[in-house]
């Protein structure tokens, strides 16, 4: 694993630690339970009024910045990122002299 991955990976846990609190320290109008009984407390959760909030667009932008590093740590994961095994000149000019 190369620095960068471990890098983003930590970015990764920080970032998930961070939108828990958030999420928690947001008040809704109703402090109830009106999401099991069924009430329309879905509704409230993406209204103009409930976006308006600081800690709303704090969380809205903490989202975005943990998937962009989602993407960017399955994006690594996928093409096998690791330093070890980065293409340089010297391997590109080896290989074809073999």
């Amino acid at each position: 694993m190369s620095s960068l991955q471990t890098f983003l990976f930590i970015v990764q846990i920080v970032l998930s630690i961070l939108i828990i609190i958030s999420v928690l320290l947001q008040q809704t109008d109703n402090d109830s339970l009106s999401g099991i009984g069924g009430g329309n407390g879905n509704a409230q959760m993406l209204s103009k009024r409930s976006m308006s909030t600081p800690m709303s667009k704090f969380t809205m932008t903490l989202f975005v910045l943990f998937m962009l590093n989602s993407m960017l740590l399955a994006t690594f994961s996928a093409r096998g990122f690791n330093s070890n095994n980065d293409i340089t000149v010297e391997s590109i000019v080896n290989e074809k002299n073999k």
